[in-house]
């Protein structure tokens, strides 16, 4: 039985029936044969770039970087550094069933690349214009060559033996395949794609999957004209770090990493977040599906049981990873709003909604000169002196800026290290317990991925930062007051410890807070109530005083010094304000005070340029510490709780940015 369509004149035509009953079988030229084969492997660009991807981590690539244009129809390039292809194997390139991964029908059960037939660039000269630079590590030059229908043509991609040849240009190790205008000659399959921006949706998509499945290779994607890659991931990077990447740190968030050897049914290696199943060569049949979109196994059925127990046990092990969705978190009476939405839906790139940069990507100042407050210090003093002179003024400087910004005591580190003491106190565990309660999640995921922008106010401790598309404003100074608490609870009794060169006489930096000589006999309370308990502090908080003197301090991080400025306050709120009577309350104080005295000063500015160049020299250096030293710490280990919404402020937002000023 036969079906025709009701509007077809021809096919109701007996003449025309009569002629179809009447034709002959005919062997089909060659070109249609390829074109419709073309056609089943090669359905939109998507599937091209799929198979110039797996040639090139075929070829061993470190580095692959794919450009479009039009969603890939009028230009699709990937280049990569893999090992290239000698000169004498560029004439068989695009050939149907020329390949070098194969050599006879018993070599399927070892293969153990991606591509084996040679059908992708054939297929894919038959429906475009395809150009191919390539050169491998023992010539000193690159080949280029041209290929229509399989075959080597023109530059103009017209059969002439006379140019045909690949010509020798300037190029790099590896390959760079350029697909010119698809589907040209397949109009029918133009119009049944969908809009360029789908298409381009797609090749991102491809793109993600396999630099998620690939360790060891980084890929870049754009689109032609653009300078910022869409999608980019490091070589190097670990599987969060990737799957971070594609599908942001909503997913990376509550990934669960395992990796367990193979099984008795042939299966390699089953490694996970994302399932990558490695499983032996001579047990599986790749020969199923022109694009691999099918593999067959032996023994799936038991394959498949022992990687859900698997699974299971893991998640068995696991239950404060489970996720639920949720849709806004806020609190209504905040200048901040966190949305924390699931979606799993595909979306469409949204250029007013697009994360332009994330915490994984680095700065280049990371690349330059480490030293740049010092190196500001000296053409500031520089500066300074010209300046004098050009006055008239004595040689002499007003003032030393050296001993300005030096702090009063110097501090030095000793080079052994403790090994990590035990705690078991029922109060500092009741302390961090407490601590966990007053977690704000969605905040502390910010704090945990944000880009740091730089201090806004060093006056009032305002900084901004970046999270996804919007722009904040932070008290540093009360976000780093709560962080330095957690630092000093979480290592308790195991801080690292600052050895002052010149001890601090209590005595002698409490008389300036106090006015009259009559109230020396409170400064005398204050130091007994301190030296009473030297040995807690030099058990729990490695201070250490030598009769009246103190000779160390905690350190918290490596390279963050206590502000000397502090030392007086810090002293005297020991003595005072501490309640020494109740062990949790006691260490509690003792650690908000020690926060308090890591916890940067105000930047004022000066009255003189003397004053305001100090003050530039010294926001230029807190700035350095804080984004090199201080918030990668905090990215890492801090727990925001809830009392900082009020601390964090929302500025601004890309989308809202875009309705004022149509573009970013």
């Amino acid at each position: 039985m036969s079906i025709v369509p009701h509007d077809d004149p021809a096919a109701l035509d007996p003449s025309h029936q009569s002629s179809l009953t009447q034709t002959k079988i005919r062997k089909l030229d060659a070109s249609v044969i390829n074109r419709i084969a073309a056609g089943e492997i090669i359905v939109q660009p998507a599937n091209a770039l799929k198979e110039m991807l797996e040639n090139s981590i075929d070829a061993g690539a470190s580095i692959i970087d794919v450009m479009a244009k039009e969603g890939g129809l009028k230009l699709l390039q990937i280049t990569d550094n893999g090992c290239g292809i000698h000169r004498d194997d560029l004439e068989l390139l695009c050939e149907r069933f020329a390949t070098s991964k194969l050599r006879s029908f018993e070599d399927l059960d070892l293969i153990a690349t991606y591509g084996f037939r040679g059908e992708a660039l054939a297929s894919i000269s038959h429906i475009s214009h395809l150009s191919v630079v390539s050169k491998v590590a023992t010539s000193p030059l690159a080949y280029k060559s041209f290929y229509l229908n399989g075959k080597l043509c023109s530059p103009k991609f017209k059969h002439d033996s006379q140019v045909s040849a690949p010509k020798p240009v300037a190029g790099k190790d590896g390959t760079q395949i350029t697909v010119e205008d698809l589907f040209y000659n397949l109009s029918s399959r133009l119009k049944a794609l969908r809009s360029k921006n789908e298409e381009w949706a797609k090749i991102l998509e491809v793109v993600g999957n396999y630099a998620i499945h690939t360790d060891g290779v980084g890929f870049t994607a754009k689109k032609f004209g653009e300078s910022l890659p869409a999608v980019s991931t490091r070589p190097h990077a670990s599987l969060k770090d990737r799957i971070r990447t594609i599908f942001g740190n909503s997913i990376a968030g509550d990934l669960i990493e395992f990796e367990y050897p193979g099984s008795d049914f042939g299966l390699v290696k089953l490694k996970g977040a994302v399932t990558g199943v490695n499983y032996s060569n001579k047990r599986r049949n790749v020969n199923i599906h022109p694009t691999k979109r099918e593999v067959r196994f032996l023994n799936e059925d038991e394959i498949i049981n022992w990687i859900g127990d698997k699974l299971h046990d893991v998640l068995s092990t696991r239950q404060e990873s489970r996720t639920f969705k949720q849709s806004t978190l806020k609190r209504q009476s905040d200048g901040i709003i966190v949305d924390e939405v699931t979606n799993t839906n595909k979306k469409i790139r949204q250029e007013n909604k697009l994360m332009r940069v994330d915490a994984s990507q680095l700065k280049i100042n990371q690349f330059v000169r480490k030293d740049f407050a010092s190196f500001a210090k000296t053409a500031a003093l520089e500066e300074a002196e010209t300046a004098l002179d050009t006055n008239g003024s004595s040689p002499t400087r007003l003032f030393d800026l050296t001993s300005e910004i030096s702090p009063v005591t110097e501090l030095h580190k000793p080079v052994f290290e403790r090994p990590r003491t035990a705690v078991l106190l029922e109060s500092i565990r009741e302390l961090r317990e407490e601590l966990s309660l007053r977690l704000h999640r969605p905040l502390t995921n910010i704090f945990n991925n944000f880009v740091n922008v730089g201090i806004v106010d060093a006056s009032k401790r305002l900084s901004c930062f970046q999270y996804d598309v919007k722009l904040f404003l932070c008290d540093y100074g009360a976000v780093l007051y709560d962080f330095f608490y957690q630092l000093a609870l979480s290592d308790f009794s195991n801080y690292g410890e600052y050895v002052l060169e010149c001890p601090i006489d209590l005595r002698l930096v409490l008389k300036p807070l106090y006015d009259t000589h009559s109230d020396l006999e409170e400064i005398d309370t204050v130091i007994n109530n301190i030296l009473s308990m030297r040995d807690m502090f030099a058990e729990y908080f490695l201070m250490e005083f030598t009769g009246q003197l103190l000779n160390k301090l905690p350190m918290l991080i490596d390279k963050v010094k206590p502000s000397s400025t502090k030392i007086s306050f810090f002293i005297y709120r020991l003595g005072t304000k501490v309640d020494y009577q109740d062990e949790k309350r006691c260490f509690s104080g003792v650690m908000q005070q020690i926060a308090l005295l890591y916890v940067p000063d105000r930047i004022t500015p000066g009255n003189s340029d003397e004053e305001s160049l100090l003050a530039l020299i010294k926001e230029m250096e807190l700035g350095s510490l804080l984004e090199h030293v201080i918030y990668p710490e905090l990215k890492r280990r801090f727990i925001a709780p809830e009392n900082l919404l009020d601390q964090v402020v929302q500025v601004a937002d890309l989308p809202g940015l875009y309705k004022v000023f149509e573009r970013c």
